[in-house]
């Protein structure tokens, strides 16, 4: 449960910093951005940490199958949320981001980025793990 949390809050981060220059944009300082960026990611992982609990407590669910459901969790609301986001930026005329007016191209290279950046945690995750029970 703990790489999935770490994956999770690293994947949020990057997405809230993606969406946060590509499509918000940053008018004059960057500091600017801070409270967006903390927004973006309270909407990317506020439904999953709903969620989670409440799985648990319903379904008295293992390690391994909680750790599933948060995942899924995250990926479906992290999914939404950045549709909504994505599309009040397309219609907000004080966006200024790089991709605001080629909403296509910006989606499809946060997609690719994120996926690429979830098997990059995945093996860095598992290879400090394997390390770490060896040291054991």
């Amino acid at each position: 449960m703990t790489t999935i949390a770490i994956r999770i809050v690293i994947l949020s981060a990057v997405m809230a910093v993606y969406i946060g220059v590509a499509f918000r944009g940053v008018e004059y300082d960057p500091l600017e951005t801070g409270p967006a960026l903390l927004g973006y990611f309270l909407a990317f992982t506020i439904w999953t940490l709903i969620a989670a609990p409440l799985y648990k407590i319903k379904t008295q669910a293992d390690e391994a199958s909680l750790a599933t459901f948060t995942f899924r969790c995250w990926a479906i609301t992290a999914t939404l949320a950045t549709c909504v986001i994505i599309f009040y930026s397309m219609t907000d005329i004080a966006s200024a981001g790089e991709f605001r007016d080629n909403i296509i191209v910006g989606t499809i290279l946060m997609a690719v980025i994120v996926v690429a950046l979830n098997y990059a945690l995945i093996i860095a995750l598992r290879s400090l793990l394997s390390k770490r029970r060896r040291a054991r």
